[in-house]
This record gives C-alpha cells, structure tokens and sequence, in this order.
C-alpha cells in the first residue's frame, strides 16, 4: 500500500483520507463548495463539510481576498 511506503501511521491508511486530502486540495486551490461536492460525488452539502475543514489562516486569507476586491 502507497500509504505504509510513506510511512503514514495506521490511522492514515484509509481511503477517506486521499478523498479529504484532494477536498482540501481544492480548497486551498480555490474550489468552492458546489464544485469539491460534486467531484466528492456527495448529494448532501452535510457529506462534503466532514471532509473540508479549511483552517483559521485559509478562512482569514479568503476573506481578505473577497474584502479587497469590494475596494
């Protein structure tokens, strides 16, 4: 398995873990929610929010850059 050649803990090697890994991927990448939803093949916005938890600086940095275009 890719994940134990890494050397990624027990935890780790899961396939939910590639699927929250691409999900945060494409928010950092700018993705927003309609878009990482369907590639997740999610009907329910409540099955994407488990796999997308931007941090605080991703949260702030989105918001200075919607806040700036306003002015």
């Amino acid at each position: 398995m890719i994940a134990r050649k890494a050397g990624l803990g027990e935890t780790l090697q899961h396939p939910h873990v590639l699927k929250h890994t691409a999900a945060m991927l494409m928010v950092q990448q700018g993705a927003n929610a309609f878009l990482i939803r369907q590639h997740l093949g999610h009907r329910s916005f409540d099955s994407t929010l488990a796999y997308v938890n931007p941090t605080d600086s991703e949260a702030s940095a989105a918001a200075a850059k919607a806040f700036n275009q306003l002015f």
